[in-house]
């Protein structure tokens, strides 16, 4: 009888010590396997907190993302996300983070891949951008007191315009010249209007009105391209209209410049910038 509860104890310390010795804490980069570019973006970010809390793309500068849980035992991260996308078998070899999604996926297929990645090898300038298909540089700013700070403008009030060229893994789909992107995914500026209602349908009818539009530009991109954007979104509507620039100092800090409702004024702006 001793003999079998010491090998009972033996086999509950080993499967204990089996279980406690995935650690999936830190910062994950992850990457779609394949040819095909990922809906998700160039990659995707996981951060794991105590091997059980979890969030999908959390956003660079709050905690705002897809809360999630992650559970060990059964080796699942579950995000939902529309029509539960972001449903997750995982498995961790060596330090490889192997993924695939539960609703859409064969259990052994391998979908994704990530790394654990620390400060050092994180480029925020490229976190924030990575659900883009844009590849952006922004321009940087020097007077802190004439720019709307981040965190002051709500994510869900912010609608996004890009000027950049796109990321290697669109290569295929698009030519390697400065282009527009409206949300930064689509790209061209001619349905305009038609994407300005899309925004507006998405809020209650009281919010509408504080929508601001902001435009991230990379650093290069052509004045005469910048200044015709301004122009067409000036056009368009009355909402104020914004230009991201980074912070100069230590680290990624961004800020919005308002730009003035004059189309004869951009130019001047743009010229100090660009």
């Amino acid at each position: 009888m001793r003999i079998f509860i010491t090998f009972l104890i033996g086999v509950f310390s080993c499967s204990s010590c089996q279980e406690n010795s995935e650690d999936l804490n830190g910062h994950w980069h992850i990457h779609k396997v394949g040819l095909e570019p990922s809906s998700f973006g160039a990659y995707s970010t996981i951060d794991i907190e105590e091997d059980s809390l979890a969030v999908f793309d959390k956003d660079v500068f709050t905690d705002y993302g897809f809360g999630g849980v992650v559970d060990p035992k059964k080796q699942l991260m579950l995000f939902g996300g529309e029509c539960l996308v972001l449903n997750f078998r995982y498995k961790l070899l060596d330090d490889v983070l192997v993924l695939n999604q539960m609703e859409y996926d064969e259990k052994n297929d391998i979908t994704f891949v990530g790394k654990r990645c620390d400060h050092n090898c994180c480029d925020l300038q490229e976190e924030f951008f990575k659900n883009t298909i844009m590849r952006i540089d922004l321009a940087y700013h020097q007077d802190i007191d004439n720019l709307v700070t981040y965190d002051s403008m709500p994510s869900y009030l912010r609608r996004g315009v890009y000027v950049g060229k796109v990321k290697k893994a669109y290569y295929p789909c698009y030519n390697n010249d400065y282009i527009v992107s409206l949300g930064g995914q689509t790209v061209g500026y001619e349905d305009l209007e038609l994407w300005r209602e899309k925004q507006l349908i998405k809020l209650p009818e009281n919010k509408r009105s504080l929508i601001r539009v902001v435009i991230y530009a990379d650093k290069n991109s052509p004045k005469d391209q910048l200044i015709d954007l301004i122009n067409q979104l000036l056009g368009t509507n009355n909402e104020p209209i914004y230009l991201a620039l980074q912070v100069e100092g230590e680290g990624f800090r961004l800020g919005y410049l308002s730009l003035p409702p004059v189309k004869d004024s951009i130019q001047r702006y743009i010229d100090l910038l660009y």
